[in-house]
């Protein structure tokens, strides 16, 4: 466990960052010094003014950065800051894989650090569609935060959660193992002895097994949280109404929408400076670049045309990239959909359930074939029309499948879309939605029809 007599250095950022903070704070070094309670020689060290082989206490930067009302983070080297503290061994191999290389996503970063300001404790809940890059961003958190950390699959339980974090509360705090104590005792008894901020970071709530009973969470998370205890939760679009694994009545609780409209030049820059990276930086850079000059693209042309096809989702992204370096794909033009993408997209397929008998199989290919063939949103009431069934029946097929897709209000009306192009190509090729089979026949003449009563 660190110690608050544990000694750190100023990086050369982290200096002129504390020069910038004292400026916009109109307070000299002996004024800083007397208002943190510390010596002159500290505030002299901490810019590089004066030698400081060791370091200085811990204690002293967080006092001197609660004066000037920034974090000790901004000063400090996070990696330094929490240069005791260790990753979860089980964790350790995913989570460098994830953030290695990690580029951006500091709007999410910058949104959280504003939570942790204004909230003596909570949940933060990122959502995002599926490859939006939420479980790198989680990684990076844990790194960043050096914070407790569970990554779930898809066959994970309370049980399996519950014992991971009761080990890491145990060792990072040094408690008492008590077989009595639940996690909200944990929790209480460690946010006692810490002076920093507790984070816990749960990464794909969305894969958790989902037996739940009325009024719970799938991990039994608590309403209420010790002060100074924060979790971030990643999981993909959920309708409260189908399923909600993290039921949270009385806590305070931040949604952040990765996919939201207004982090979307954001997010395309993220995606920029990845690829960036893979060119400049990366073990591949010599085989991609190498595929540029083969195919005669310019750089800024590959990396837009990247961008469009990806749509600035970093799994589909990442496929296409692994695609060109192992598979020699051969398409400059990035419209034969790889064949390690159709797979990706044929998991889409099967958690839709598109192939599970005990589903109405027919009724939702129809409602998927008009989505894939509509272009554009499409109003509840219309595709409910089209089938033959009522908005509540086609509403319940929608709500299964809305980590897929698109929903916005136009006009008073809830609307739904493909989320992603590139699955979009996928469901064409598709057997099951050819506008060849007889199911669609009828169909397909509805749905022309009102393509030409839009268009008029």
């Amino acid at each position: 466990m660190m110690l608050d007599s544990d000694k750190v250095k100023a990086s050369e950022a982290g200096k002129n960052r504390l020069r910038e903070a004292m400026k916009n704070a109109k307070l000299t070094q002996e004024e800083l010094a007397n208002l943190a309670n510390v010596g002159v020689d500290t505030i002299k060290r901490l810019l590089g003014t004066k030698l400081a082989p060791n370091g200085v206490e811990r204690w002293a930067v967080k006092n001197i950065t609660k004066v000037l009302n920034i974090s000790p983070l901004e000063i400090v080297n996070t990696q330094d800051w929490n240069q005791y503290l260790q990753l979860p061994q089980e964790f350790e191999p995913l989570i460098k894989e994830k953030i290695s290389p990690f580029c951006g996503r500091e709007f999410v970063f910058a949104a959280f650090d504003e939570f942790l300001k204004n909230n003596i404790n909570g949940y933060f809940i990122l959502e995002g569609y599926a490859g939006a890059g939420k479980s790198t961003i989680a990684a990076q958190c844990a790194v960043k935060y050096q914070s407790l950390c569970y990554f779930t699959n898809y066959s994970d339980s309370y049980e399996s959660f519950e014992k991971s974090i009761r080990k890491q509360l145990i060792n990072r705090y040094n408690l008492e193992d008590s077989p009595y104590d639940n996690l909200i005792s944990l929790l209480t008894n460690a946010s006692r002895t810490s002076n920093e901020p507790i984070v816990i970071v749960i990464d794909a709530l969305n894969e958790v097994d989902h037996k739940l009973k009325p009024g719970q969470n799938v991990l039994f998370l608590p309403d209420y949280l010790p002060k100074n205890t924060y979790f971030f939760v990643t999981r993909q679009p959920y309708d409260f109404s189908i399923k909600n694994p993290l039921r949270l009545i009385n806590s305070r609780v931040k949604y952040f929408n990765l996919n939201a409209d207004e982090y979307k030049i954001n997010n395309y820059e993220d995606i920029r400076k990845y690829i960036k990276h893979l060119l400049n930086e990366s073990h591949c850079k010599e085989y991609l670049n190498k595929w540029i000059i083969n195919y005669n693209l310019e750089y800024q042309s590959f990396i837009d045309r990247l961008l469009k096809k990806s749509d600035a989702n970093f799994k589909v992204l990442k496929i296409w990239l692994n695609s060109i370096v192992l598979d020699n794909y051969d398409d400059p033009n990035f419209e034969d959909i790889p064949k390690r993408l159709n797979n990706y997209y044929e998991n889409h397929w099967e958690i839709m359930g598109m192939r599970d008998p005990a589903l109405p199989i027919e009724l939702m290919e129809k409602s998927l074939f008009i989505l894939v063939n509509y272009d554009d949103f499409i109003e509840l009431d219309k595709l409910a029309g089209l089938i033959d069934k009522d908005e509540y029946e086609t509403e319940n097929i929608l709500k299964r499948w809305i980590e897929f897709l698109r929903k916005t209000r136009q006009q008073g009306k809830d609307c739904y879309k493909i989320h992603h192009p590139g699955f979009l190509l996928f469901l064409k090729s598709q057997n099951a939605l050819k506008p060849e089979r007889e199911i669609f026949y009828t169909l397909n003449q509805k749905l022309n029809n009102l393509k030409s009563l839009c268009n008029t």
